[in-house]
């Protein structure tokens, strides 16, 4: 060992030496250690871009994301699809290796049965996916794979995508509001977190509304489906009068009599009381002129009738409590309270020739004793012709005159034959405690004037159909009703009992202290409990058209 001496001091050259190469020796491998180490990660994240059990070396084509995100973002497709891919780095969702994955299988279960939701199948291109599949298998030539893989998963997210907006939003959603639009813009992150947890289908369907009378309809929708068959025939009333035969099938196919009836009599009437208990008719077990007609609907019909429904339901976002529902078709008005209670009263609303109109506001006030102002409309079509006749009606009937302002009007200085009712700006008022509105009524702000109130006329409750009125709605307990809303949204500590300002026959005034939502709808089908579906009366025609509208540009499956 070579001795050597520096500024006074031995040193063994070898050791510095040996010293010295030890320490580059470790940068340089550490160097190398890091070299290699990225090329094994890229390596690796090439080899495996699949989400699973990629199977490599099995096609010389791999599903790269740039070739994915080119394909995305070279075409005019839907935001949502290129925001879903986007969130993901453009991977795939639906396939492996050009294999359908479970995910897949759990989306078309779901788009296959979406009839249990109101919706069909058609609407998200299953045909097209089934194609795309077989041509994804069955294709020799990869790039026409990859293409097809794309497409594929492409159409499978648009479905997916257009599904959640239906059960939603509802079909054809046109609401432009805030709220809306929010959802819209956070639907693909929710899916693609639903994805992620493993929870699509769960995720998907807790988008339904989450209120009493849409849960009961499609709960009896999807049992109707399951049970009932797709009956397609069209018979008319008077076939299906003039064969037994064909009124045995189309009760077996719509799930009134079970499929080993032999034909026995008692059997075939209880279904036509079934039958006709479900489509509000006349429960007499035997045939006559509107079980035929409702007889001659399919499930097909059936259907498309719950759908409707669904679908208005779903665009309505009614609460959970805390709100009014007045069934027109139904003639019902149902009360949920805070605590999620309902209770039911009965009404009478307005005839085909002037409906009650669909109405969304809050009931602010109830008015005891309260006087009618009688509407324009009739006063000029009703009370004017009569006092032409008769001009003692209006003082035998216990009504008074007002000008615009409020001021009193002498009757006796108008010459009732010169009227002229197009151009007759007077008000007629019934200040009578037997007045046309009774002993109560409720208002609520809405532009077609109408409200809730009594009637002199109770005997028109005992009526199956009840569409007696001008466009009002006709309440058949006002005073329990108005017991119930002052129990609940009055606080006021000093309140006096509804039904003791009634007796004291002054007109007054109780405001609800919290505005309670109302919603006069329109809903011809409904479904109680126990899951069995009751389809009421189209009596303002409205069903065919909107019907049409939703789904007829549409095929069954």
């Amino acid at each position: 060992m070579k001795i050597v001496v520096e500024n006074g001091n031995v040193c063994c050259l070898r050791k510095r030496y040996e010293q010295g190469f030890t320490l580059n020796q470790i940068v340089n491998r550490f160097y190398l250690f890091l070299k290699y180490s990225f090329l094994v990660i890229v390596l690796f994240l090439l080899a495996s871009h699949e989400t699973a059990n990629p199977k490599l070396g099995s096609t010389n084509i791999e599903f790269y994301s740039v070739t994915f995100r080119n394909a995305i973002l070279s075409q005019d497709i839907d935001a949502g699809v290129r925001n879903i891919f986007n969130e993901r780095n453009y991977a795939p969702i639906w396939t492996i290796n050009f294999d359908i994955n479970p995910l897949y299988r759990e989306l078309e279960d779901l788009l296959t049965n979406s009839y249990s939701y109101g919706l069909l199948p058609s609407f998200y291109h299953l045909n097209k996916l089934k194609e795309l599949e077989q041509l994804m298998n069955s294709s020799e030539d990869e790039k026409d794979r990859l293409n097809y893989r794309i497409e594929f998963e492409k159409t499978a997210t648009q479905a997916i995508l257009l599904f959640s907006q239906h059960i939603y939003l509802g079909i054809g959603n046109t609401d432009t509001s805030a709220s809306c639009q929010d959802f819209i813009q956070h639907l693909p992150s929710y899916l693609n977190e639903q994805i992620g947890q493993g929870t699509l289908r769960e995720g998907i369907l807790k988008l339904q509304p989450d209120n009493r009378p849409y849960r009961r309809l499609q709960s009896a929708l999807a049992k109707y489906m399951s049970s009932a068959v797709s009956d397609t025939m069209m018979y008319t009333a008077d076939e299906l009068k003039s064969s037994r035969d064909l009124l045995v099938k189309r009760l077996i196919l719509q799930g009134f009599l079970d499929k080993s009836f032999k034909g026995d009599s008692l059997a075939f009437h209880s279904a036509l009381r079934n039958f006709q208990r479900f489509h509000e008719l006349e429960i007499t077990g035997e045939l006559n002129k509107k079980t035929l007609e409702m007889l001659s609907k399919n499930t097909r019909d059936n259907f498309y009738k719950i759908a409707l429904n669904l679908d208005r339901i779903r665009k309505d976002a009614l609460n959970n409590r805390d709100y009014i529902l007045i069934n027109i078709p139904e003639y019902k008005l149902q009360y949920y309270d805070n605590q999620g209670n309902c209770s039911e009263f009965n009404v009478i609303v307005g005839k085909e020739e002037t409906p009650t109109p669909i109405v969304t506001s809050q009931v602010e006030m109830i008015v005891a004793n309260p006087h009618w102002t009688v509407p324009q409309s009739i006063s000029r079509n009703e009370l004017i012709p009569l006092i032409k006749r008769d001009s003692n009606y209006l003082k035998r009937n216990g009504f008074t005159l007002v000008d615009n302002k409020n001021k009193p009007v002498d009757i006796t200085k108008i010459n009732w034959n010169e009227v002229n009712p197009e151009k007759f700006n007077y008000w007629f008022r019934q200040t009578k405690r037997d007045n046309a509105l009774g002993i109560v009524k409720f208002l609520f702000p809405n532009e077609h004037a109408v409200y809730l109130h009594d009637t002199q006329s109770k005997y028109l409750f005992n009526k199956k159909v009840r569409a007696f009125s001008h466009g009002c709605i006709r309440l058949q307990d006002p005073v329990k009703f108005a017991k119930m809303l002052v129990t609940g949204y009055n606080h006021n500590e000093n309140k006096t009992d509804i039904e003791e300002i009634i007796k004291n026959k002054d007109r007054e005034i109780l405001k609800l202290d919290t505005p309670l939502p109302i919603y006069i709808r329109y809903y011809s089908c409904s479904a109680d409990s126990a899951g069995d579906i009751y389809f009421h009366p189209d009596i303002y025609s409205l069903d065919e058209s909107a019907i049409e509208q939703l789904f007829g540009n549409t095929t069954w499956n």
